[in-house]
C-alpha cells in the first residue's frame, strides 16, 4: 500500500518569510498608520481604506515606472515622469475636447507622447552615456516648456463623459482605478519575473559588465526601462485627466517624490537589479495614510514635504544600519 506525501506549510518559516520580505516594513507601518487614522478619526478601517485607495491608485503606477527604470541599476532614476504626466494629461484634454468619441485618438496621441518622451531619455543614457539623473531632468525640462505652450492653446475643453466615468467609477464599491493598479501590479510582477526581457532586466541591474559579457543585450535593457516609464507615466496622464477633468499646469508634479518614496520605502534596491513590485503598493499606502493623517492633524503643507523626506531618508538609511549591526 502506497503512502502519498502530503506537504505542509511551516509557519515558522512562512512567517520569517513574510518579516524578511522587502516590503515588510511598509506593510506594518502601513497597518500600523490605518489603526491610528482608525482612533484619531473615528472611522472605520475598511472606509479608511477605501478613501486612500483610490488616491494611492495613481502612486502606484507612478511607482511602478520609476521601479523599472531603479532596477535598471547604476543608480538610475526617471526624473521626467511628472513632466510626462503633465504633457500627456494636456494631450489628452486638448484632443478629446470632452467628446467620447474622440477619446481613441486622444489616448493614443498620450501614449506615443509617452513612448516618445521614454525613448528619448533612453536614448541620452544608453547611446550617449548620460547620467539618467542628469538627462531626465534636462528632458522633463524641455516637456514642461511644451506643457506651458500647450496650456496656453484657448478652448481646451474637458475630459469626455467616457473617461470621467471611468476615472471615478466603481465596480460593486470598488474603485475602477484601483482595479486598474491591481491589475498594473499583476502585469508588472508576470513582466518582471517571468519574462525575459524582464529577467534580463534584473540582471542588467544586478551587473551591467555580467549581462554584457553573457550576451543579454543590457543596454536594450535599460532602453526599454526608460520607454516603459514613460508608457506609464503617460497612462497616469489619462487616467488624471479623467479624474480632475481636464488639466492644469503642475498636475504631475506631487507625483515626483512620491514615485521616489513609494519605491525606496517598498523596498526595492535603488542600486539596481532587487524589484519589489509588491511593494510599490505598500510604499503607495504608507504615503496615502501618511497624506490622510497629516490632514487630520491640520499639519502645515511645508511640514508634510518635510515629513516625506525625512521617510525616504529613513527608508534609505535603515537598511545601510541594519547591515553595519550585523556585520
Amino acid at each position: 500500500m502506497s503512502t502519498a506525501s502530503v506537504a505542509t506549510v511551516n509557519p515558522r518559516a512562512l512567517g520569517s518569510r513574510l518579516v524578511s520580505a522587502p516590503w515588510s516594513m511598509a506593510a506594518g507601518v502601513s497597518l500600523l498608520l490605518l489603526a491610528i487614522l482608525a482612533v484619531v478619526s473615528g472611522q472605520n478601517p475598511l472606509l479608511i481604506l477605501g478613501s486612500n485607495a483610490q488616491t494611492a491608485s495613481f502612486v502606484v503606477l507612478v511607482a511602478l515606472a520609476q521601479m523599472v527604470v531603479v532596477t535598471a541599476g547604476e543608480g538610475a532614476i526617471d526624473l521626467s515622469i511628472p513632466n510626462t504626466i503633465s504633457i500627456s494629461v494636456y494631450v489628452t484634454t486638448i484632443l478629446q475636447q470632452g467628446d467620447s468619441a474622440r477619446l481613441p485618438i486622444a489616448i493614443a496621441a498620450a501614449l506615443v507622447v509617452g513612448l516618445a518622451v521614454g525613448a528619448v531619455n533612453g536614448a541620452f543614457v544608453t547611446l550617449l552615456r548620460v547620467p539618467a539623473i542628469v538627462a531626465t531632468l534636462a528632458v522633463g525640462f524641455v516637456v514642461n516648456s511644451l506643457v506651458n505652450v500647450l496650456s496656453n492653446v484657448p478652448g481646451r475643453g474637458q475630459a469626455s463623459p467616457a473617461l470621467q466615468a471611468f476615472a471615478r467609477g466603481d465596480l460593486f464599491g470598488v474603485s475602477y482605478l484601483v482595479l486598474f493598479a491591481l491589475a498594473a501590479l499583476i502585469v508588472m510582477g508576470f513582466y518582471i519575473l517571468r519574462t525575459t526581457p524582464g529577467l534580463r532586466l534584473v540582471a542588467t541591474g544586478q551587473s551591467f559588465a555580467a549581462a554584457e559579457v553573457g550576451g543579454l543585450k543590457p543596454r536594450r535593457s535599460r532602453m526599454s526601462s526608460f520607454v516603459i516609464s514613460g508608457l506609464i507615466a503617460a497612462i497616469v496622464g489619462v487616467l488624471l485627466c479623467g479624474y480632475s477633468n481636464g488639466a492644469f499646469l503642475g498636475i504631475g508634479d506631487p507625483y515626483q517624490i512620491a514615485s521616489i518614496a513609494a519605491v525606496v520605502l517598498g523596498g526595492t534596491l535603488m542600486s539596481g537589479g532587487r524589484p519589489s513590485v509588491v511593494g510599490c503598493l505598500f510604499g503607495a499606502l504608507f504615503l496615502a495614510f501618511v497624506t490622510t493623517l497629516t490632514n487630520v492633524l491640520a499639519v502645515p503643507a511645508g511640514v508634510r514635504w518635510l515629513i516625506q523626506g525625512l521617510i525616504i531618508i529613513g527608508a534609505l538609511a535603515l537598511p545601510r544600519f541594519g547591515r553595519s549591526s550585523t556585520s
